[in-house]
């Protein structure tokens, strides 16, 4: 394996067990609606830097390989990702989470 997939699949594991530790922390939570929405929002802008910074770095990723001589079809694979992956975060920012 590749560095690359060895820090990804890092990232991956990471990312996971923080998701578990937040969601086990917050399973029985008794709240009231208000509450609820409060932590929702304060939950949302917390994630809102953290998409951007994803959003950028993407970006960086995909310009700086661009027309890197390689098959057709992982191109149009690459194109593709970038393109759902843009649309997803920026739609989170536009809405606001």
């Amino acid at each position: 394996m590749s560095a690359f997939t060895i820090g990804l699949l890092a990232g991956l594991v990471a990312v996971l067990v923080v998701a578990l530790a937040i969601k086990w922390r917050s399973r029985n939570m008794p709240m009231s609606v208000a509450e609820k929405a409060e932590f929702l929002t304060n939950r949302r802008a917390r994630m809102l830097p953290a998409l951007v910074i994803i959003f950028l770095s993407q970006q960086v990723t995909f310009f700086s390989q661009l027309s890197g001589g390689g098959h057709v079809s992982a191109e149009k694979a690459k194109i593709s990702a970038w393109l759902l992956l843009s649309v997803v975060l920026l739609l989170g920012l536009a809405t606001k989470g």
